[in-house]
């Protein structure tokens, strides 16, 4: 769910700074005791463990696993006193304050700021010991860092066209979202938001996975539903050129595209109104995730649905 799309985008940006030898983000449920086997030194070894509750159940197994083969394990959580924060006694609390809706929006972003600092400091502290200054990555991950509050207020000012584009979503079947880099966490957890909270069959998917079955699924304007919507997280990066093919791709085939991006010329002959997130380095797709809750938000008050209780979930997963 949202824990393991922030944890994804952390692990991106562990990676891009190097903040350890190697990073893996693994949902909690399909984490069991061989996946801690091939560590003959536990000490070579660390576990960060991400939860909005603190109370779900896979994770707090794979917690107590890891703790008896005596591997490091810190939480990420934003309930204060909560048991998994009980039992590692080591972590980060979120202080996103309560989330009241069962879907979970403030949490993502307040996870993936708490894991980029977590990242920041762990490539600091390698930097200090190693002897080197402070590497360019890690300086534009901490004034990306600073900038959020700035970024997320602007991206917020998006509700008007977010608005009008879930009135284009209201009467669909389909819908996709894709991303490429840091963008496909985000991606994934928009899609998440749009079916939790919309009932609306959403899937995010990367910029480059389309091909892989999704393309049987696009249609035109003469489909049953009109032509599927496909929103894509464009940005000014390594992936743009990828993305913008894949919108191509996907408006020929009679798609509607509905683009996010940091850059207008990127949305040229694509979408005549796209929505502008600013540029943040590191964390522009975290600014993304705003427009993409706020359209779930806006389409689940046209659809006639309350978008703080969606059926059949509850807001911490404590049973098998």
């Amino acid at each position: 769910g949202t824990s393991l799309y922030a944890s994804k985008y952390a692990e991106k940006l562990m990676k891009q700074l190097r903040s350890f030898d190697s990073v893996v983000s693994i949902d909690a449920a399909e984490t069991d005791a061989k996946d801690f086997t091939s560590y003959s030194n536990p000490k070579e070894a660390g576990l960060i463990v991400v939860s909005q509750s603190g109370e779900t159940k896979d994770v707090h197994r794979v917690v107590t696993t890891a703790m008896d083969k005596n591997i490091t394990v810190m939480s990420v959580v934003n309930a204060v006193g909560s048991l998994i924060a009980r039992t590692t006694k080591l972590g980060v609390y979120c202080n996103a304050g309560r989330e009241n809706a069962v879907a979970s929006t403030k949490a993502f972003t307040t996870q993936v700021t708490a894991l980029a600092l977590i990242a920041l400091w762990f490539r600091q502290t390698r930097d200090l010991i190693e002897g080197k200054p402070v590497s360019t990555e890690a300086l534009r991950l901490k004034e990306a860092l600073m900038r959020l509050p700035i970024t997320f207020g602007m991206a917020i000012k998006s509700r008007t066209q977010c608005k009008q584009i879930a009135e284009h979503l209201k009467d669909k079947e389909h819908c996709f979202v894709l991303g490429k880099g840091y963008g496909e966490p985000v991606a994934m957890e928009g899609a998440l938001k749009i079916k939790e909270m919309c009932y609306l069959h959403a899937e995010g998917y990367s910029g480059g996975a389309l091909k892989h079955g999704p393309f049987a699924l696009i249609e035109d304007a003469n489909g049953k539903f009109g032509a599927t919507p496909i929103i894509m997280l464009i940005f000014d990066d390594q992936h743009a050129h990828h993305m913008r093919t894949a919108a191509e791709e996907v408006k020929a085939r009679g798609a509607e595209v509905i683009i996010i991006t940091d850059k207008a010329s990127l949305a040229e002959g694509l979408d005549d109104d796209p929505i502008l997130v600013p540029s943040n380095g590191p964390l522009t797709s975290l600014g993304a995730v705003l427009p993409l809750q706020l359209i779930a938000y806006e389409l689940a008050m046209l659809r006639g649905i309350n978008p703080d209780t969606p059926r059949n979930l509850a807001k911490a997963v404590t049973v098998d």
